[in-house]
């Protein structure tokens, strides 16, 4: 048996990908015999709020599950510039103090990131506690960043950003990732294969709860998930304003985030009277959402093409077909399933066109659903990949090797799991 800890910014009940993925790790890890402690901040995402009863409250120990969850103090200031830098930074000061201080003692630690604020608590609780540090990476930085314009390529906030996320690269006994691309990336780094992994994305065996089809037989077409900057739901919202004139199609949006503001504004300007926003939802309802839907739509940015988000996998497993607007590895993968069609990442008309072709062909859209329910039913259960994520972490040893210097040699082949 381990002692595991796993630090993590989003935790259930907050509802998006990577709390999901966490939990889906933590209940693997219980599973397998492990002693699991969560250690997270109080829950305020997508919102930015927190419950009432949690304003203030510097430390709580909960019990769900099977594993301990130790909630720290978590500043959510009114809505002001650099508010989530806060919300992160207060987590990685009370996260230090925590694996500085606490009486357990952990056998490995588990990082995921973004954000990046977590690295210096995982480094240091790696040295406190003779600890096996593994890294999960959902998006490599600072390469997300520069892609979408939060910096620029050589600013000094992106040099600091990768200098950190190469001393914890470095750092760690295992890094693991959602994609090929970014496993690519990061042993560009000077990480050798031994040290990388690859454990994608997948789909939850939740059960999705019904959700009513209007009367009137519309071409319902449903996105759920989070409203973040890489997102790229402008597309949806301009495939919506040509289709206004056409009251065959509705859209129903569900979820919320960072750029919730900006899509209501553009909403409420007008054009896209067929476009429902419903709001951040539970995770079961969303997915009932989803099943009753006869389209997913999937839209990410242009420069965005190593990601394979859970939205894919969630369409696929109630077994609604995939209207996927982006390019890269997420298109590679809707095209090998047989489980939707691709549009051009940012093009409207494409979206159109791909969203019509579904509607004049129902058997088409049936049959493309049940290829996507077979295909990541084969290939991206999370329960099996989180098991297979679990064995290499048993596979470490704890360790207080000396952090191997940044320009290390750079692996010559590609990681193969």
């Amino acid at each position: 048996m381990k002692r595991v800890a796993i630090l993590t910014q989003f935790f259930p009940p907050e509802p998006c990908a990577a709390a999901n993925r966490m939990a889906a790790l933590a209940a693997a890890l219980r599973d397998a015999g492990h002693e699991v402690t969560v250690v997270t901040g109080f829950a305020n995402f997508p919102a930015y709020e927190l419950a009432p009863g949690d304003a203030g409250v510097m430390h709580r120990s909960e019990r769900v599950d099977g594993f301990d969850v130790e909630r720290l103090y978590t500043m959510v200031p009114k809505r002001t510039r650099g508010g989530r830098a806060l919300i992160w930074l207060s987590l990685a000061v009370g996260a230090i103090c925590y694996l500085l201080f606490t009486k357990r003692r952990f056998d490995v630690i588990v990082v995921t990131s973004p954000p990046i604020t977590l690295a210096l608590p995982a480094i240091l609780g790696k040295l406190r506690h003779g600890a096996a540090l593994v890294t999960d990476i959902r998006d490599v930085h600072p390469d997300l960043g520069v892609k979408i314009g939060v910096w620029k390529e050589r600013s000094l906030p992106a040099r600091a950003v990768q200098a950190v996320a190469d001393t914890l690269y470095h750092a760690s006994n295992l890094v693991v990732a959602v994609t090929r691309t970014a496993i690519q990336r990061i042993a560009l780094r000077g990480i050798p294969p031994e040290r990388l992994y690859l454990a994608p994305n997948g789909f939850d065996a939740v059960r999705a709860a019904p959700a009513e089809r209007p009367p009137d037989g519309r071409f319902e077409v449903a996105f759920a998930g989070n409203y973040g900057i890489a997102t790229g739901l402008d597309v949806v919202v301009e495939a919506a304003r040509l289709l206004a004139e056409d009251s065959s199609i509705h859209f129903t949006i569900v979820g919320g985030g960072a750029d919730l503001p900006r899509i209501q504004r553009r909403l409420a300007e007008g054009g896209a009277p067929n476009v429902t926003l419903a709001g951040v939802l539970p995770r079961e309802r969303a997915l009932g959402v989803i099943a009753s839907a006869d389209a997913a739509v999937v839209p990410l940015r242009r420069e965005i093409v190593d990601s394979l988000p859970t939205k894919l996998f969630d369409a696929f497993f109630v077994g609604t077909p995939v209207v996927l607007s982006a390019s890269g590895e997420a298109a590679e993968l809707v095209e090998s399933s047989g489980g939707g069609l691709c549009a051009r990442a940012e093009d409207p008309q494409a979206l159109v066109d791909a969203l019509r072709r579904l509607q004049s062909d129902p058997q088409l859209a049936r049959s493309m659903g049940a290829q996507g329910k077979q295909f990541v039913e084969r290939h991206f259960d999370r329960a099996r990949i989180m098991r297979g994520f679990v064995a290499r972490i048993e596979a470490l040893g704890a360790s207080r090797t000396r952090v191997p210097p940044a320009d290390a040699a750079v692996p010559a082949t590609p990681l193969e799991n």
